[in-house]
């Protein structure tokens, strides 16, 4: 038990920086191509040139730091914690932490579509705002909500 308690700590150690790098141009730009499809669906006629999105004089730049790699491994870390709460083994443990990480992907990309929309309604600041926070709280609440459950059922 103190072993696979003390695992927990490998999610402590941050996300290397050459990793982001290497993952942006390609996860950012994936991003924004598909919120860009989605809210040109309504007629918004946004432009996606790189890793940012333009509507006029209205730009959001992804940096590199905006590749979602971050999000990754904190769900994955989640999903590790909530497997110590209801131990089933290592291979149930790996795979919840795995299934966990996969969650970083709609919600990243629900981050992007609504900083694309914050961006047409509100401007930039807004747009940056909504990105930098939208993910993280969406994360915090399906990880709150989920140690709730786990410690009931135990």
């Amino acid at each position: 038990a103190p072993l696979r308690t003390a695992a927990i700590s490998f999610w402590m150690v941050p996300v290397p920086s050459l990793l982001n790098a290497a993952l942006s141009p390609i996860a950012p730009r994936l991003a924004l191509e598909l919120a860009a499809g989605v809210v040109d669906l309504f007629g918004a006629g946004v432009t996606v040139a790189g890793t940012s999105v333009v509507r006029g004089d209205q730009v959001l730049r992804l940096a590199d730091s905006d590749a979602g790699l971050t999000l990754v491994a904190l769900l994955s870390g989640l999903g590790w914690y909530v497997s110590l709460l209801r131990w089933q083994g290592l291979p149930s443990a790996v795979a919840r932490s795995l299934r966990w990480a996969a969650l970083a992907l709609p919600i990243h990309a629900l981050g992007v579509l609504l900083a694309v929309v914050c961006l047409l309604a509100a401007g930039s600041g807004s747009a940056r705002s909504v990105l930098d926070s939208v993910a993280w709280l969406v994360a915090a609440g399906v990880g709150l909500a989920a140690a709730r459950s786990a410690r009931e059922s135990t």
